[in-house]
């Protein structure tokens, strides 16, 4: 009897050997599986980073270039406005200069 429960709790001790390096086994593997996890997340959000500082500058040269034709057409439109007050100044001093010479010269 003594021999069969010697043999038992050898089993059982096999057993448990088997289990603990079977665990060991499943952690070592769950540790790989969350190093790669961690490694494609943080690929993926420098992706998105990269992807997003390209749409930033994009977007930052399109409001820049329409800025800039916004400000090239106002310019237009004021140096059209400054010739036409220019013209209309012009005009005005000739009609000034033309009637005070009638008052002085009759």
């Amino acid at each position: 009897m003594e021999s069969k429960g010697e043999r038992l709790l050898q089993d059982l001790v096999s057993h448990e050997r088997e289990l603990v390096a079977k665990v060991e086994e499943a952690q070592d593997q769950a540790a790989a599986i969350l190093a790669e996890a961690r490694a494609e997340a943080e690929a993926i959000v420098t992706g998105a980073q990269e992807e997003a500082e390209a749409a930033a500058k994009t977007q930052e040269e399109r409001t820049r270039l329409e800025a800039e034709g916004i400000r090239e057409e106002i310019l237009k439109t004021a140096r059209t406005e400054v010739s036409r007050i220019e013209a209309q100044a012009k005009a005005n001093r000739d009609e000034a200069v033309r009637g005070v010479v009638e008052r002085l010269l009759p």
